[in-house]
């Protein structure tokens, strides 16, 4: 199911409800995501979202190199742990890093201790996935940031890390094993599987993330050959269009009737040659002018219904504009032609018309 955005009158109950608790309500981007983008989708950004919940903003901090060295003593004094300032006051480590190049430049401004940095191997990175696992820690990325950075570096993401480690996957999280699952599943159940996902956003999205492709994840669970092929584009040349023109005009088709026969070579007619007379003239037939005639519109009307072919007016003048420019002349419009030819197609016009009177009834 799909996640489920907070309206605007919860992201004004939730900002007003942290600040009656006493609770921060800056730097909430990483802690409350869902809380923070939902914010910025009503409000445009999250000052204007506190604003408008009627809670104070304090004016943003002017910084110094003074102020920096001076603020990371006094909380390396008092706390919290500067080993968290990049989750609580990002405003300090912007200005730490814009004024001394980085955040561990600072610290050593600052006169403090700085651990060394640690050197990550695969096998260091799994053994403390495991140890925070083991404490009941997920959230990585919250946790350890150097260790969620060294994840990103060696694994590509979180999943193929715990993967690695033989930890489970965080719930409601997608990996290859899931999708591979859930696509069984929807085939069992008789979903139609050349449809990419089965109609689930999601489950697409998550298989040409993990494998590349809808056919590969389709691959990956063992049923490919259960796939139709792909369908390969056929590449044409000038050859092979003048060869096209006269296999049909050796069944009897005249080159005036292909447009609604052979819709691909006609465009690949105009491509090659610049337009459709000059593919004609270049495979040896003289293309002339057709006359049109009522009973004559119609029935190519009728032909392009029993194929299928869209009778839009748009699509009449890009796919069949001389058919179309011959019913408008014979019959006033596209849409009086069809009604002679005893098709109905709906208007979108049409279809908003009763909604419109019931707004004004």
């Amino acid at each position: 199911m799909p996640r489920r955005t907070m309206t605007r009158d919860e992201v004004l109950k939730a900002i007003r409800a942290r600040h009656a608790r006493g609770e921060a309500v800056v730097g909430l981007s990483l802690t409350l995501p869902k809380l923070y983008h939902a914010a910025r989708k009503w409000f445009g950004c999250w000052r204007e979202a506190v604003l408008a919940a009627g809670v104070p903003v304090k004016v943003p901090r002017k910084w110094s190199h003074e102020r920096v060295l001076e603020t990371i003593r006094r909380r390396h004094r008092e706390g919290p742990p500067l080993a968290k300032v990049w989750l609580d006051d990002m405003g300090l480590r912007d200005a730490a890093a814009k004024h001394f190049g980085s955040w561990r430049n600072a610290l050593l401004a600052a006169g403090l201790q700085v651990a060394p940095r640690r050197r990550w191997s695969r096998e260091s990175i799994l053994e403390s996935l495991r140890a925070h696992y083991n404490r009941g820690h997920t959230a990585v990325h919250l946790i350890d940031r150097n260790l969620s950075a060294a994840v990103t570096r060696f694994f590509g993401n979180l999943d193929n890390a715990c993967e690695a480690a033989g930890l489970p996957h965080r719930p409601g999280r997608w990996n290859k094993r899931r999708i591979v699952d859930t696509i069984q599943d929807y085939y069992v159940r008789g979903k139609p599987i050349r449809i990419v996902g089965f109609k689930d956003d999601r489950l697409g999205a998550a298989a040409r993330r993990y494998f590349g492709s809808w056919r590969a994840a389709v691959a990956a669970a063992g049923l490919l050959n259960r796939m139709p092929p792909p369908l390969v584009p056929r590449r044409w040349s000038r050859q092979a269009v003048i060869d096209a023109i006269q296999n049909w005009h050796r069944q009897g088709v005249p080159v005036t009737s292909l447009w609604a026969r052979d819709m691909n070579l006609y465009s690949a007619g105009k491509v090659q040659f610049g337009s459709w007379r000059s593919a004609v003239l270049a495979a040896g037939f003289e293309p002339g002018l057709r006359a049109w005639t009522q009973q004559l519109v119609v029935q190519e009307i009728q032909s392009l219904h029993e194929q299928g072919r869209p009778l839009s007016t748009t699509a009449a003048f890009c796919e069949a504009s001389a058919l179309a420019g011959a019913a408008t002349r014979l019959f006033g419009s596209w849409k009086k032609a069809l009604q002679a030819a005893g098709i109905r197609v709906a208007s979108p016009a049409n279809s908003r018309r009763p909604a419109k009177n019931r707004r004004s009834a």
